[in-house]
């Protein structure tokens, strides 16, 4: 999103209307697009991926989390 890398856990969404919403203000980007390739100037340091501290493989089934659209907000919101 605008040529920025950002880190997962680090990114946060700060508008909801802009396509350049989201920033890493805190730690700041991981690195950029030029010309198609990534470009890192710093790397992550936290575990990710397989070397997460969550260890997963023992779970046989998840939790049940509810999902709740607010659509409906949007539409009055817009439509007045």
């Amino acid at each position: 999103m605008n040529d920025n890398i950002n880190g997962a856990r680090d990114v946060q969404k700060t508008n909801t209307l802009r396509v350049d919403t989201f920033q890493s203000p805190e730690l700041g980007y991981l690195g950029y697009f030029e010309n198609g390739r990534p470009v890192f100037y710093k790397a992550t340091t936290r575990k990710h991926t397989i070397d997460t501290e969550f260890d997963v493989s023992n779970l046989n089934d998840l939790p049940r989390v509810d999902i709740i659209s607010r659509l409906w907000q949007l539409i009055l919101a817009f439509s007045s």
